[in-house]
Order: structure tokens, then C-alpha cells, then sequence
């Protein structure tokens, strides 16, 4: 019996149409998940240095002063969160080790954790300090900003003349380092961990989208880099860096690092108290 047995196995041009749009169909689905739990995760970093703006007004409003600050918790009551001694603000000890250890020893934070002031073999994002809703091995630490020759003998330098002993903020940070010294590392990169593109969004939606300006600003690459020793640089490594360095107020949307950024945010800021 003769068959005709002409009919080809591969698949037909409608056929591949059709797998071609379902792949479309998924990977579309996929990038668009993937920016939702990227917005999601935005909003909740957003909420999170909200509520605890307003856990520290709420102990503000009751004992006066600011957390680890009074003179009642061990502070100094000069109204800067600093290391022990009330000088420079690159060590977790004094104020600073115990700033978070306070508001959650009074169940002002609401995380069921009570975060340890003792960070002798490094600071640690959920053991320390609070961990960030974005970025990797992120914490929130708290801090002031200044420089003088009365306080810090002219030897440590600064991110921004301007916040010059006016401001405590949220110093965005990675936890990855190995001692307490985690502020100023010495190592340049170590305090990064966020993205551009995340850190673009925050300073966008909390602030004006302006690296080096308002009340969300980048780090420097030793997190304080020289208004008092040379001209500022903002990581701004080229090809790698977290700004432009052309111009340091743009972020480096084409950065070649996955991580180059880290944030200064002030405390109190976000519901008008700074």
C-alpha cells in the first residue's frame, strides 16, 4: 500500500508565532513581577523610616529629649547622637551603640526585638541596628554630621558642610564589615548596598532626586570625604561610582557596580521635624 507521508515534523510558521508570543507573554509578566516586588519593597523602606521618625518623636515628646541624647539614658544632652566622649561619629559605642537599643527596650518599635548596643565583632542588620526593606546586608544606623575644630579637632571629615552639627540622621549602610568602626571604614565600598536604580527612587519619592541635595543625599565614598581636606567626591568612581563625575547631583543610572550606594537621610525629615 503506498502512503503519502509528506506532512513535515517541525513546527509551522503559525506555530512558531504562537510559541514566540507565549515567551514574549511570560517573560513580559515576569519583568513587570519583578518591578511590583521592586516598588513594593520601595514603599515599605519609605514606611519604615517613617514610623521610626515617629517612634523618636514619640520619645521626644515624653522624656524631652532624644533617645540615648538624655542625660537620664547616659547622653549628653546636647542634641547630637555621637560615639562615646561626644567626639567624632564613626564608632558604635556611646549614644550611637545605644540609640536603637532604647527605643526598643520601650516597645517604641514594635518588631519584638531588642536590639544589642555590644557590635565588638561588627555591626549586624537585625542585631544592632534595624535591617533595611531594601539592599543587601543593609542596616539603619543613627548618627550626627559634623565637623570642628572644637569637637572633633579638625581631624574627620564630612559628607555635607551644611548639615555641619545641625542633624542626626538614618545612615544607610552595609553591615557586611568585621569591626564596630563601620561608619568610616577605611575600605572604600564596604558601606554600600544599595542599587542606583533603588536609590534614584527613594531620594525620588522621599525627597527631590538630587544625589548631593535636600533631605536624601549619597554618601561619600569613605561616607565622609573632604570639605575640610580637598573637594568633595561623592562615589563617583567613573564607570562605577553611585553619581556622575561630571556632576555629582545626577545618579550614574549605568553604574558598573551592582551595589555603589549608600544614604544619609536626616532624622526626623519624613513628618517635618528635622
Amino acid at each position: 500500500m503506498y502512503s503519502n507521508n509528506n506532512k513535515s515534523n517541525g513546527f509551522t510558521l503559525v506555530e512558531l508565532s504562537i510559541v514566540l508570543v507565549i515567551i514574549g507573554l511570560l517573560v513580559g509578566g515576569i519583568l513587570i513581577g519583578q518591578s511590583l516586588i521592586n516598588t513594593a519593597q520601595i514603599n515599605s523602606f519609605i514606611r519604615q523610616i517613617q514610623q521610626y521618625d515617629i517612634a523618636v518623636a514619640n520619645f521626644k515628646s515624653t522624656y524631652k529629649c532624644l533617645p540615648a541624647d538624655c542625660k537620664s539614658f547616659g547622653g549628653n544632652g546636647d542634641g547630637l547622637i555621637t560615639e562615646a566622649g561626644g567626639i567624632q561619629d564613626d564608632t558604635f559605642n556611646g549614644e550611637i551603640g545605644s540609640f536603637w537599643n532604647i527605643l526598643t527596650s520601650l516597645k517604641l518599635i514594635k518588631n519584638n526585638v531588642v536590639y544589642s548596643n555590644t557590635a565588638t565583632s561588627g555591626i549586624r542588620a537585625g542585631v544592632n541596628v534595624p535591617k533595611s526593606s531594601i539592599g543587601k546586608n543593609t542596616g539603619i544606623l543613627v548618627a550626627c554630621e559634623w565637623e570642628n575644630t572644637v569637637r572633633g579637632g579638625g581631624s574627620d571629615m564630612q559628607d555635607y558642610a551644611d548639615w555641619d552639627g545641625k542633624y542626626n540622621y538614618y545612615h544607610i549602610f552595609s553591615t557586611a564589615g568585621t569591626t564596630s568602626d563601620s561608619i568610616l571604614t577605611g575600605t572604600a565600598g564596604l558601606d554600600y548596598s544599595l542599587s542606583v536604580n533603588d536609590t534614584l527612587a527613594i531620594d525620588s519619592k522621599m525627597d527631590d532626586g538630587n544625589a548631593i541635595k535636600g533631605d536624601v543625599r549619597v554618601a561619600s565614598n569613605f561616607e565622609r570625604i573632604a570639605f575640610y581636606n580637598g573637594s568633595p567626591t561623592y562615589n563617583q568612581t567613573a564607570g562605577s561610582g553611585c553619581v556622575l563625575p561630571g556632576d555629582n547631583s545626577k545618579y550614574n543610572m549605568s553604574s558598573t557596580s551592582a551595589y555603589p550606594c549608600a544614604l544619609l537621610i536626616p532624622l526626623l525629615s519624613q513628618i517635618g521635624g528635622k
